[in-house]
């Protein structure tokens, strides 16, 4: 049996959490500098920081606005791409921390399993391809995930108005973000100890998640013409075909394979692994990750523009899976989702996309080449123009998207 010398008290939540901080931070520095990438909405944002460096005066950078990224922004649009990659790579490294600060005070687990299972959840979120790409762009994806896990971690903690205001500040990076809030609830209800504390709690976190998000949302609404989300659009729902390549594009090839390998191995370990008590524990962390994941996946059915709209939901599975796993089946699956960034997709043939490529190094492979032909092609014109970035096809397809919108 292993001595209470070697097992991690409360203070082993430092160093973990440093490690976390420093291994999240370290695999996002070396792509800050490639320009704001291929996806328009990146550029859009730039551009919108630098009106309102210059103005002073609030513009969106698309319907219907993210005030809280884009203002934030213009503080350090005269540091270039490089700033603000790097704000999101930071709030990447917030977003791990949080999930991992949840899993460490839900989990039962204590010693050193305690510290490997928040690890594991921490950087198996922050490595999954989809959400490491978008951690080193100055898309507004991480920051809404970070204001939400923070919120989370709020209502874990039994802190109500916090846990608004969280929630307040991630509705200010994407109106979508409001889908959370029956989540939000679940949890803390699921924290009191009445129903005199649980109408308490609710009626706290809605007042300053109202409050808060009304201030932070303000500046988007007050532009003539804003809308929320993207309703104006009609919705489009998702085909068979682009549901069944989902795990694929969300997870990466050897990310989804993982994922489940690791239910198998869930599964086969743990044969009594009852996941009814599990959605009806005290703290009420799956049942809210089920109902957070839920919305977001309903989200996507019926507007599927973007991948990416399921980033929140598969922050919130890491946390559901947490819970449903044994210890060794989470981490084993965590490490393989992590894994797909660095691994190449074992089942891809494509001239474009060869297979000596991991699909995050595919997109930062495209997104280099981008950076070099705008560098090139303006040094005679003067200034940067991402409409005719390159001829890939990926950005083809996303410029293509931007013009229809």
């Amino acid at each position: 049996m292993t001595s209470d010398a070697r097992q991690p008290t409360p203070a082993a939540a430092l160093p973990t959490g440093l490690v976390i901080a420093l291994g999240v931070a370290a695999g996002r520095l070396p792509f800050l500098g490639a320009g704001y990438g291929q996806d328009p909405d990146a550029w859009r944002v730039a551009a919108a920081a630098r009106t309102i460096a210059e103005t002073h005066r609030y513009v969106a950078s698309r319907p219907p606005g993210a005030p809280v990224h884009e203002i934030t922004s213009a503080f350090f649009i005269d540091g270039g791409a490089p700033a603000l990659n790097g704000l999101t790579a930071g709030m990447s490294v917030v977003a791990a921390l949080a999930l991992a600060a949840i899993v460490w005070t839900r989990t039962a687990r204590r010693g050193w399993a305690r510290a490997a299972i928040a690890g594991a959840a921490a950087l198996g979120f922050a490595y999954v391809p989809s959400v490491y790409l978008n951690s080193t762009v100055a898309l507004d994806y991480l920051w809404a995930i970070a204001f939400a896990a923070l919120a989370w971690l709020a209502a874990c903690r039994r802190r109500p108005v916090a846990a608004g205001v969280g929630l307040g500040l991630a509705i200010g990076c994407r109106f979508t973000s409001v889908l959370l809030l029956p989540s939000l609830l679940v949890l803390l209800g699921a924290g009191a100890v009445d129903a005199a504390t649980r109408r308490t709690a609710w009626a706290r976190a809605l007042a300053a998640a109202a409050l808060s998000g009304a201030v932070c949302v303000a500046p988007a609404l007050w532009l003539r013409g804003a809308t929320l989300g993207r309703a104006a659009e009609a919705p489009s729902l998702a085909t068979l075909d682009l549901l069944l390549a989902l795990p694929g594009a969300l997870l990466g090839q050897v990310g989804a394979v993982g994922l489940a390998c690791a239910l198998l191995l869930g599964v086969v370990t743990a044969r009594r692994h009852d996941l009814r008590p599990v959605l009806e524990e005290g703290s009420g962390l799956a049942r809210a990750a089920l109902l957070a994941i839920a919305l977001h996946v309903a989200l996507f059915v019926a507007f599927p523009f973007e991948v990416a709209y399921l980033l929140p939901a598969v922050a919130f599975g890491v946390l559901l899976l947490s819970r449903a796993l044994p210890p060794a089946a989470f981490v084993a699956g965590c490490a393989l989702l992590a894994s797909a960034s660095f691994l190449p997709d074992p089942w891809l043939r494509s001239e474009a996309r060869p297979l000596s490529a991991s699909p995050f190094f595919r997109a930062q492979h495209e997104r280099a080449r981008t950076h070099a032909y705008l560098l090139v092609s303006t040094r005679s014109a003067g200034s940067i123009q991402p409409a005719t970035t390159t001829s890939s096809s990926d950005s083809a397809r996303a410029r293509s998207a931007a013009s229809s919108r």
